[in-house]
């Protein structure tokens, strides 16, 4: 008989095994998961829908599979959750939006095929701001997500339910989606870790016509999980390119999995705060967690150099609002006659900003872009990595983002004051991961975003996984181990 709660806190790897082993069944694993998003949930929000009947239906799918002694795939029986951006075939996809409230697709997102086919059970839809805008997971379909370390606080976003459902075990793993610091930033401050990929490493179906492709490429789906091994499973599974997606890499995904026991000596890795730009302000305990990691590179046989970057954020950020609020506005202003009271404060924002800019706006927002890219790039010539915080901030209490860290005016960065840092790797199309490398003195989850080369995923996962197998983070938050 297994034990409940480890189970609910256990891994891709060890779950699989389990289902193969027959010690457990898909129906089993399951009812586990359901049980607990009913009995816990509540005190979470990390879901908008549980998709009850159509998972014990996938769940009863993937244990026939084992007795027919079929090959099921990578992720047979496995249940996980799927973020409510992504469209699911008969599950309600809101967008996060009141709008959208009962909007069922009549077709899956590209990775929900991918997944489904692999033998994932989809155990509902994981709550997110509306249409993705927000760095904190709040819309109008309830309450705030809140974090599983500290209900008072936030979980970040807009993979906030995502973040939360896994970092809470109500789910083995989640999908989620990064266009800014998406995944990156509530995995950080739930304690888990995740990696998004490089620019077109996963397909996405159609892409709308007022997108350029510069736009379509800031935003990358991917794994939020409990390991660096099941994030470069699931990685696995949704990667490659796809006839469907227009701007996807038409190569295929190395194996994520295959250099993950190499180390990290005689790596070249670069540490920076700020990438060079002032106007940034980092809490002293993030710094000296993620400090301290990077130390732990250096003891482990790594070279590590300090930032020579020169980059000037509050400009990219404001030609980087340009473009993607312009191209909000062309899709989704038509909106603004009906719905306007529906709409979060957030989006009628972005909305704001994104009405009236000129194509000389936009060329010059353009020009400043493809300038960083290129600088950033030519980094890599001489190193293999870099390194710096994730988030300023441990995470905060819903409702108090802060203007200031530690006596510093951060407002200049809006909505990005707490992580200045990880919208530039969208820009850049870089892959980067969200690795657990500390707590603070509130027993906050603090982590180190680990950025590659361009098609480097597998070494920032190797980097990853040396860390975790000599500092092993907890794999669930104290007040919800023992439930």
């Amino acid at each position: 008989m297994f034990d409940n709660q480890e189970m609910a806190f256990g891994t891709i790897q060890g779950i699989s095994r389990l289902i193969k082993e027959k010690q457990i069944s898909p129906v089993e694993i399951t009812h586990l998961y359901l049980k607990r998003i009913a009995r816990l949930d509540p005190k979470i929000n990390s879901y908008l829908t549980v998709a009850i009947d159509s998972a014990l239906q996938q769940a009863a799918a993937a244990e026939q599979a084992i007795v027919d002694g079929m090959d099921a795939g990578p992720l047979n029986g496995i249940p996980i959750s799927v973020k409510d951006l992504t469209k699911t075939e008969g599950i309600r996809t809101t967008l996060g939006s009141a709008i959208f409230k009962d909007l069922v697709p009549d077709a899956d997102e590209l990775v929900v095929e991918r997944v489904k086919r692999a033998g994932a059970v989809i155990l509902g839809k994981t709550n997110t701001p509306e249409f993705g805008l927000s760095a904190t997971t709040d819309n109008r379909l309830g309450d705030h997500c809140r974090n599983p370390w500290d209900v008072k606080r936030t979980t970040g976003g807009s993979s906030g339910g995502a973040a939360a459902a896994t970092a809470a075990g109500l789910n083995v793993a989640s999908l989620g989606s990064d266009g800014g610091g998406s995944l990156r930033v509530p995995a950080a401050f739930c304690g888990m870790f995740t990696i998004k990929p490089t620019d077109g490493r996963v397909p996405r179906r159609g892409t709308s016509k007022s997108q350029s492709k510069i736009l379509a490429s800031f935003s990358q789906d991917g794994p939020i999980t409990r390991t660096v091994t099941d994030a470069a499973m699931l990685l696995q599974v949704i990667a490659g390119p796809h006839p469907e997606s227009e701007f996807c890499l038409n190569t295929s995904p190395p194996d994520f999995s295959a250099g993950l026991h190499e180390g990290v000596s005689g790596l070249r890795i670069v540490w920076t705060e700020d990438f060079g730009c002032g106007d940034v302000a980092i809490h002293s305990e993030v710094r000296k967690a993620a400090r301290s990691a990077v130390d732990w590179f250096s003891d482990a046989g790594a070279e590590i150099y300090d930032s020579s970057f020169d980059i000037d954020l509050l400009q990219l950020d404001r030609s980087r609002r340009v473009l993607t609020s312009a191209s909000f506005y062309a899709q989704y202003g038509h909106l603004l006659d009906d719905w306007q009271s529906q709409m979060m404060p957030y989006t009628l924002e972005y909305m704001e900003a994104g009405n009236g800019v000129t194509d000389l706006e936009k060329r010059d927002a353009m020009d400043v872009i493809e300038n960083f890219r290129t600088r950033f790039q030519d980094v890599f010539s001489d190193v293999d990595l870099v390194m710096s915080p994730v988030t300023s901030v441990p995470a905060f209490e819903v409702e108090m983002q802060p203007s200031e860290i530690e006596g510093r005016d951060v407002s200049g960065f809006g909505r990005r004051s707490f992580y200045p840092m990880t919208f530039p790797i969208n820009i850049a199309g870089n892959p980067a991961a969200s690795m657990p490398c500390g707590r603070s003195s509130g027993d906050l989850p603090i982590a180190l975003q680990v950025i590659g080369p361009l098609l480097g995923e597998g070494k920032v996962l190797r980097v990853c996984r040396a860390y975790e197998q000599a500092n092993p983070w907890p794999l669930s938050p104290p007040d919800f181990s023992s439930i």
